[in-house]
């Protein structure tokens, strides 16, 4: 199962920022640390996502994990984003390594592909050993971007039910 980390690090500044007007969600996203890149030792990247924090009672709620992983990736943007804050002016930054409510997309759990040895699913999210068993979720992913799969996965679920219609009467019916 893949699980998307996500980790917080939080400025703050001298001047009144008021991140609790507005609409939930990021406001600035950056891919700058998206790629991998040899001199570090994970493959991957994150997204970063600069998001209002929902004003003082949303800062004071605890999120912490609680837990370690092996982390290098988290650690590595954890750090850039503490530097950009401090360029940025923030007079302290705080930061939580792994948000106990994170991993809201939850991946890779049913692979989709063509070879059975190799994958749970078809194509069209029917299972390779279950007659008549359609998987379509997140699961599917072989991995993941550094954007909401909703969409994809809402594509994914179109197509699986147009090929159902079309190939309605072809379903094999267990005896």
């Amino acid at each position: 199962m893949r699980v998307i980390l996500a980790a917080n690090v939080m400025g703050y500044f001298d001047e009144q920022m008021e991140t609790w007007k507005g609409h939930v969600g990021a406001k600035i996203t950056c891919m700058q640390f998206y790629e991998t890149h040899p001199a570090r030792n994970f493959v991957r990247g994150a997204k970063w996502s600069l998001t209002p924090t929902g004003g003082p009672l949303n800062a004071a709620l605890p999120t912490r994990a609680g837990h370690s992983v092996s982390r290098a990736l988290l650690d590595f943007n954890i750090a850039r984003a503490t530097e950009s804050f401090t360029e940025a002016g923030a007079y302290q930054v705080e930061t939580e390594a792994l948000m106990r409510y994170s991993g809201w997309h939850l991946l890779g759990t049913a692979r989709m592909g063509t070879d059975p040895q190799t994958s749970v699913v078809d194509g069209y999210g029917q299972a390779h050993d279950v007659p008549n068993l359609y998987i379509i979720d997140g699961s599917v992913f072989v991995t993941s971007g550094a954007v909401n799969p909703t969409s994809t996965i809402s594509a994914l679920a179109l197509r699986a039910t147009e090929h159902l219609i079309e190939n309605r009467r072809l379903q094999r019916i267990p005896a």
